[in-house]
C-alpha cells in the first residue's frame, strides 16, 4: 500500500516484527511449548517470516484489493495494520481448504468484509482476520496479542470460547435451552465487538452451507434459527437477523421455502406499483 509506519508507534517487543511486516513477508507459524517463553516463541515466528513464493504474495495481494477499498475509512495507519492481519492470517490457514475445495482465506477474508461494511473498528476487522487462527493453527493468542495488541487478542479469545457453546446443547433442545445459550453467550462476553466477530463467521457460514451434508446443514440452521438470529436481533443487525432468518428457513423447511418463494415472486410487480 506503500505506507511505511515508523518503528516508535509500536512496542519495543514488537518493532522486530513491524519491521519484517514492512518488508512483505510472513510467518510460518509455531506454537511455542510449554517450556518455551512467548519471546522465544516470537524469535521462531520471526525466524520463520521468510518462505512465502510469489504466488502467496500474488494471492495475499489479490485479497488485499478486495479488502483495501473496504477499510479506507480506518485511515492509513489502521489500513496498514489490517494488511498485516490479512498477511498473517493468510500464512496461518495456507494449507487448509473449506469444504467447497477453496481456500480457507476467503473465509476469514469474507468476515472482514462483512465487519468493515459495518463500518467496525480496526481491532474488530483484524479480529475477523484471525478469528480461526489459533483454534485452527499453531497460533496462539500470546502471538497474536504480541503482534496486534490486547484488543485484537480479547476479541479473537473471546470469539473462541463462544464458538464452543452451542456444542454443549443437545441435537433437539427446548427453547428454554436456547434461550440460556443465547444469555450465555452475553454473558460470557466484556466486549460487543465478540458478538458481532460471531455473527459475521456465522452468517458467511451459512451462506456457503449448501457445500455441507444435509443433516449438518439442518443442524446449523436450526442452531442459527435457535441462537444466532435472535442474538442479531438484539445487536439490531437487522440484515444479518434477516438474511440468517432466510437461509436457515431454506434448509429446515424446504418445501414451505419454495412456496413463499414463489408467492413472494408472483406479487412482487404488486409490491413494487405499490410503492
Amino acid at each position: 500500500d506503500g505506507s511505511i509506519i515508523a518503528d516508535s508507534c509500536y512496542a519495543p517487543e514488537v518493532n522486530k516484527w513491524t519491521t519484517l511486516m514492512t518488508d512483505g513477508t510472513n510467518a510460518v507459524i509455531h506454537r511455542p511449548g510449554k517450556e518455551m517463553t512467548l519471546e522465544e516463541g516470537m524469535e521462531i515466528l520471526y525466524n520463520d517470516l521468510k518462505d512465502l513464493s510469489s504466488f502467496d504474495y500474488n494471492m495475499i495481494e489479490g485479497y488485499w484489493v478486495q479488502l483495501m477499498p473496504t477499510v479506507s475509512y480506518l485511515g492509513t495507519s489502521n489500513a496498514f495494520k489490517v494488511k498485516q492481519a490479512l498477511r498473517v492470517a493468510y500464512r496461518a490457514h495456507r494449507s487448509q481448504m473449506r469444504k467447497s475445495g477453496e481456500p480457507f482465506i476467503i473465509h476469514p477474508v469474507e468476515v472482514a468484509l462483512l465487519l468493515s461494511g459495518m463500518k467496525m473498528d480496526a481491532e474488530t476487522v483484524m479480529a475477523g482476520l484471525l478469528h480461526d487462527t489459533v483454534e485452527d493453527t499453531d497460533l496462539t493468542f500470546e502471538q497474536v496479542e504480541a503482534m496486534f495488541g490486547a484488543e485484537v487478542k480479547n476479541i479473537v479469545e473471546g470469539e473462541t470460547k463462544v464458538s464452543k457453546l452451542p456444542k454443549l446443547a443437545f441435537a433437539d433442545y427446548a427453547d428454554e435451552q436456547a434461550e440460556n445459550l443465547r444469555q450465555m453467550f452475553i454473558a460470557m462476553t466484556d466486549d460487543y465487538r465478540i458478538i458481532i466477530v460471531k455473527l459475521a463467521d456465522r452468517l458467511h457460514n451459512m451462506r456457503t452451507l449448501r457445500h455441507m451434508k444435509p443433516e449438518k446443514q439442518k443442524k446449523i440452521s436450526r442452531e442459527t434459527l435457535d441462537i444466532f438470529a435472535p442474538l442479531a436481533h438484539r445487536m439490531g443487525l437487522w440484515p444479518f437477523k434477516s438474511e440468517l432468518e432466510d437461509i436457515a428457513f431454506m434448509y429446515l423447511y424446504p418445501g414451505e421455502y419454495k412456496q413463499l418463494n414463489h408467492r413472494l415472486t408472483e406479487r412482487q410487480g404488486q409490491f413494487t406499483d405499490t410503492l
